[in-house]
């Protein structure tokens, strides 16, 4: 992410006080903000995997050798990007707003994709919903 990015609490001054509730395990709160020309409810969390600092970093000990492409989410400031295929500024015909993975994984016959993550109960989850929706089979990792 940016280091501002819109859904870091700290990318909302004005709204910090007050109205909190629990986010796996971390303080955080919905609101409302303009994304791709309309309204959504955006779930703000604690500044997270931010570009240039340890936490963008692979966990240690993870053979990164044959990784042939990394998916960069959360880089436009405003635009809020749970899935790797998807930003939520996707257009009427379910297109992503911003380059997507599917065309990547098309061009190179990738036919099934494994998964893991820290945030299970959205970005990994976000990711392997939109994976099995472009037709890609799926395997979810969860003691990787």
């Amino acid at each position: 992410h940016t280091q501002s990015h819109v859904s870091f609490i700290t990318s909302h001054p004005a709204q910090l006080d007050g109205g909190w509730e629990l986010v796996g395990g971390a303080s955080g709160r919905t609101v409302e903000v303009e994304v791709g020309g309309r309204r959504t409810a955006l779930r703000l969390f604690p500044s997270h995997c931010v570009a240039g600092t340890s936490g963008a970093q692979f966990a240690e000990g993870l053979d990164i050798q044959l990784i042939q492409h990394s998916v960069h989410k959360g880089m436009a400031e405003g635009v809020e990007a749970y899935s790797a295929f998807h930003d939520m500024a996707r257009s009427s015909t379910g297109e992503p707003a911003l380059p997507g993975l599917t065309g990547w994984l098309r061009q190179r016959g990738v036919s099934t994709l494994f998964v893991c993550g820290v945030a299970t109960e959205f970005c990994v989850r976000a990711t392997v919903l939109d994976s099995l929706a472009e037709g890609f089979a799926t395997v979810l990792l969860t003691d990787a």
